[in-house]
């Protein structure tokens, strides 16, 4: 059906000849052009056309067989099946995974120290009297210093607190949570027996508690932000070059992101992310 469409390669593929693209005009795939007889061409079996077979045969009545996700871009990012998401969008490299391990690692530790926790206190400023300098007034969010979380990344395109809180599985989610649980035991371990009692030494990992409730609601805010602008992104490429545009847009962004430029190219950028909440906004 695609070497009838007259597509170059298409067509070279299926007569297996070189030049054989040469001899047909790319006029699009017509319904109507369609011979009746290879569709109604029967089986061996006799009972019924091969192609009605060989379409209804495996999961989901053939559904599965012929859409699947993982490998076509039409079902892409956008398709029924969650799991094509992992398979088009970017996977992070391991650097990529470590680099970020590292920022968000920063990021906590920073924001417990803000907090005067002791034992965080001594821990992020490497002073054994560190914590007499500062006084145990708990987390609060709007005490947070602004550069802390928009301090650009190498790359430019989002804060190196943004990107580093949205790599890895589920858009970050594991890896933050992978964090906090560490400082979570640590946080046990300086409490002891004292619990939440401050006076007593204790407190500890209640501040954890509240960082991590903190930075996951902002990289839950992230993650949504940068899916509603690659939505408005992507209808403006459908507006200004139809379906060939935006099928051009989608190959750029499952190679990691992409933004148009003024020569009409591509460059990396957050609005072009494929992630978990852009799916789920289209869905």
């Amino acid at each position: 059906l695609l070497a009838l469409s007259g597509a170059p390669a298409f067509v070279e593929e299926y007569y297996g000849e070189e030049n054989a693209s040469s001899k047909y005009e790319f006029v699009g795939f017509d319904p109507s052009r369609v011979p009746p007889n290879l569709l109604s061409q029967p089986s061996s079996s006799g009972s019924a056309s091969a192609a009605s077979k060989a379409l209804r045969t495996g999961e989901k009545d053939g559904q599965v067989l012929l859409f699947r996700p993982e490998d076509t871009l039409a079902a892409g990012p956008f398709g029924s099946n969650d799991s094509s998401l992992s398979n088009k969008k970017q996977t992070a490299s391991e650097k990529e995974i470590n680099e970020a391990k590292e920022e968000v690692t920063e990021l906590v530790a920073s924001l417990l120290a803000l907090s005067g926790a002791p034992a965080f206190v001594e821990e992020y400023y490497g002073e054994e009297n560190a914590s007499s300098k500062y006084e145990f007034v708990g987390f609060d969010p709007s005490r947070v210093p602004p550069n802390l979380l928009s301090q650009p990344s190498s790359s430019g395109s989002a804060s190196a607190a943004s990107k580093a809180l949205r790599t890895g599985e589920k858009d970050g989610q594991v890896l933050l949570q992978s964090i906090l649980s560490d400082f979570e035991m640590r946080a046990i371990g300086h409490d002891g027996m004292a619990a939440d009692n401050k006076k007593r030494g204790g407190g500890h990992y209640t501040e954890v508690r509240k960082v991590g409730a903190f930075l996951e609601g902002y990289r839950r805010a992230e993650v949504k932000r940068i899916s509603r602008e690659t939505i408005t992104m992507l209808l403006d490429r459908l507006v200004t070059d139809g379906v060939k545009g935006l099928d051009e847009m989608l190959v750029g962004m499952t190679k990691g992101g992409s933004s148009r430029t003024e020569g009409g190219g591509f460059v990396a950028g957050e609005s072009g992310e494929l992630n978990d909440s852009l799916v789920n906004s289209i869905q």
